[in-house]
């Protein structure tokens, strides 16, 4: 046999058209891959494949160790926020009854809701996971309702809260004031 017409092959091509060495084709019989942080090991394989970005799922793990595998896009209505060697997207969240949406769900992003204008979102144990009806005061507002926290009434003005109530001129007349809110200074301290 002549030495020209053996040949060796020293590297091998995957799917995507990557080189690698022959010690990365097959691992050792009985020893574990030691995957990398940007890898995964699928299950039975014995090997470590690339992680697909945020957005994409696995279609197809790699061929060889440390190789990349097939990598779809998340389908509409899917989505992986990070890398990985998931087999398939999660679903998006879809936003009930009482909520509206803030957020579209992207490939890489989930869809996100919040209570509708009027109504806030309580997450004390008190609470069921739900939207509830903002209170209304009767008297003055010190923290108006938004989506995550109901409305904060003044019950009682104290001494170091004046009462800022609308007062017709016959009242603040009475009362020395030319204004038709609130106390008129008197200039003493």
């Amino acid at each position: 046999m002549q030495p020209s017409s053996l040949k060796i092959q020293t590297a091998e091509t995957d799917v995507i058209g990557e080189i690698h060495k022959p010690t990365d084709l097959v691992p050792l019989p009985g020893a574990e891959p030691n995957c990398g942080p940007e890898e995964y090991k699928p299950d039975g394989l014995g090997l470590c494949c690339r992680k697909c970005p945020a957005g994409f799922h696995v279609s197809r793990h790699c061929g060889v160790n440390h190789g990349m595998p097939i990598c779809d896009p998340c389908e509409p209505g899917s989505f992986l926020t990070y890398p990985n060697g998931e087999t398939s997207c999660q679903p998006c969240a879809k936003c009930r009854e009482d909520q509206e949406m803030v957020a579209v769900c992207t490939r890489t992003s989930n869809q996100k809701c919040q209570c509708k204008t009027g109504s806030f979102y309580c997450d004390s144990p008190d609470c069921t996971e739900s939207c509830y009806r903002c209170r209304r005061c009767s008297g003055a507002t010190l923290r108006p309702c938004n989506a995550t926290s109901d409305t904060v009434c003044d019950t009682e003005p104290g001494p170091e809260a004046p009462d800022f109530t609308e007062r017709t001129p016959e009242q603040c007349g009475a009362r020395g004031s030319d204004s038709l809110r609130g106390p008129k200074s008197t200039g003493s301290l």
